[in-house]
Formats: C-alpha cells, sequence, structure tokens
C-alpha cells in the first residue's frame, strides 16, 4: 500500500500553479509561508463523493420496492425494512469502527475498506438471487441479502461522517466549505438515485431484480477501483497551517491507539454525555435524522396503500 500511495504522489507531483493559496500563519507561526493546494484534491472530493452515493443507494434500494421484495424472497415486510434498519442499528458500532480506521490507516487505507466492504455486500446481494427460478429467490436467500446490506451498513459512517476531514486534508479555508457542501450533498442524492433506480428496473412480477443487484455490484466495484488507483491519502505538501499543525500529530495519534488499543476513551464518552449542550443538540439532530430515514423506508409501502 506504501509503494502504491508513493508511486501515485509521484504521479501528482506536478501542480497547479494557479491553485497557489498564499496564507499567513497564526501567531504560533515565524514567517511567512505559501500553501499550496493541487488539482488532484478534485479526485480525491469526487471518489469520495462517489462510495458515499452507492452506499446510500445501496441502503434504500429495497424501500421503494417493498412489496416485491417481500414476494421475492418470501418474507413479510417487517423484514424488508430490516433490510433498511440495519444500517442505522449498525452506526454505532460503524462510527467507533470509522473512528479507528481514520486514526490508524489514515485517509486512502479507511476509504480503500469501505469500498472493499460496499463491494463485498454488493457481491452478497446479487449471490442471494442468481440462480433463482420464476423471480423467487433459493432458501436462504434472504440471509445473504441481509449479511450484505449489514456489511454495506457497517461503513455508513466513513461516507457520511468523513466530509469535513477530506475538505480539511485537501483543501485551502477558503475552499473548505464548499468541498464539503459537495462531499455531504453526494449521500442525499445517492438516496434519491436509490429510491428512482429500483422501480425503473423490477416490474410488479419481480423480473429485473438481479439486474439491479448487478448493476450496483458494477457501480460499487468501478468506484473501489477508482479509489484504489487514483486516491490519495493527503497532498504532497499540505494545504494551511492548520494541516501542517495536524499532520505533525497524525504519529502520535497512531501511537496511542496501538497502546490503548481504540480511537477514543470512554472517558471522553462520559464527558460528552456530561454535556448539556451536546446532549441537546444530539437529541434534536437524532430527532430529525430518525423521521428522515423512518419515512425513507416506508415510504413506498404508504404510497402503495393509497394506491
Amino acid at each position: 500500500m506504501d509503494s502504491t500511495n508513493e508511486a501515485l504522489l509521484n504521479r501528482y507531483e506536478e501542480k497547479d500553479e494557479g491553485d497557489a493559496t498564499p496564507q499567513i500563519n497564526d501567531d504560533e507561526a515565524t514567517e511567512e509561508e505559501e500553501y499550496k493546494m493541487y488539482s488532484s484534491r478534485w479526485i480525491a472530493l469526487a471518489v469520495y463523493a462517489l462510495g458515499s452515493l452507492a452506499n446510500a443507494m445501496i441502503w434504500i434500494s429495497f424501500a421503494p420496492i417493498a412489496t416485491v421484495v417481500s414476494h421475492t424472497y418470501s418474507v413479510n415486510n417487517t423484514a424488508v425494512n430490516m433490510l433498511s434498519v440495519i444500517f442505522m442499528i449498525l452506526y454505532i458500532p460503524g462510527t467507533y469502527l470509522a473512528s479507528y480506521l481514520f486514526k490508524r490507516f489514515g485517509l486512502r487505507g479507511t476509504i480503500l475498506a469501505a469500498n472493499t466492504l460496499n463491494v463485498a455486500g454488493s457481491v452478497l446481494r446479487f449471490a442471494s438471487i442468481v440462480g433463482s427460478k420464476d423471480s423467487k429467490a433459493n432458501n436462504g436467500g434472504y440471509a445473504l441479502l441481509l449479511i450484505g446490506q449489514g456489511m454495506c451498513g457497517l461503513v455508513q459512517p466513513i461516507f457520511v461522517n468523513a466530509a469535513a476531514l477530506i475538505a480539511a486534508t485537501w483543501f485551502a479555508l477558503e475552499q473548505r466549505d464548499l468541498a464539503t457542501v459537495i462531499a455531504s450533498m453526494a449521500n442525499p442524492i445517492g438516496t434519491g438515485v436509490g429510491q428512482i433506480l429500483p422501480a425503473m428496473l423490477v416490474n410488479e412480477e419481480g423480473s429485473g431484480m438481479s439486474s439491479l443487484l448487478l448493476i450496483q455490484f458494477a457501480i460499487s466495484g468501478s468506484i473501489l477501483l477508482l479509489a484504489y488507483f487514483l486516491f490519495l491519502d493527503k497532498p504532497p505538501t499540505p494545504p494551511s497551517y492548520t494541516e501542517t499543525l495536524r499532520y505533525s500529530h497524525r504519529i502520535s495519534d497512531q501511537s496511542e491507539i496501538i497502546q490503548d488499543g481504540g480511537p477514543f476513551s470512554w472517558h471522553q464518552i462520559s464527558s460528552l454525555l456530561k454535556n448539556r449542550n451536546f446532549i441537546k443538540l444530539a437529541f434534536g439532530f437524532s430527532i430529525g435524522l430518525a423521521y428522515f430515514n423512518s419515512l425513507a423506508t416506508v415510504l413506498g409501502q404508504q404510497v402503495n396503500i393509497l394506491g
């Protein structure tokens, strides 16, 4: 992995002179420095955004065709809804995993791991319908489908929570807001694609289910290849003074994880839980997100009831 990353760094060594961004250091700095942004920052942002889009598309892809999925896999609507709910169940352990991977292996290693699990989950999802007859999945098909969804759900926090990290690592201060918006919007756009694509490919008899799962596997596989060949861990030089400081702390963070066995301690968690402002913010955000996810999960079933 190190040799691959080094080769990629050499490939992008040529810089866009028009992207040079002079900035003045904070009070701790002793002299003026010039920080540069590289054209490869847009490639990193695009690869991350595509991975986030694919993950969201996989999450919600069965909600618009719940009745068809229920018939194909011989399960009730509760089991169909679980294909979406499992993403929410795995969000907490996935967040812990994401924190560990980012601090232990950096951006490139974490994004590769997330896209790899996306592909592995897509393979199991497709395997759940392969060889079926009369648009009916074989015995055990639903179990494979649920496991595949779970693998994709486990890495959802990587794609949802890292937008600001991507922006800070690759972009100077004046472009970070734009980069964060682009990275953050990829997930809801993927949700929209995941609502539309299944209805276009799968009919009421279940024909087209294998095509849907195959297309999603192909999309995830293509993004993994893009990440492997194009996604760098960081630019050759930091884009800002704050990133220079963060780079200097990265090695100490990694050694702390190796010694402590995790990205954060229970003492840090308990401190957050004692913070009233954090509790208020978490409660309000949780209500809004829960409402959106619940509505997205059952919207197709409600529309069918209304005809």
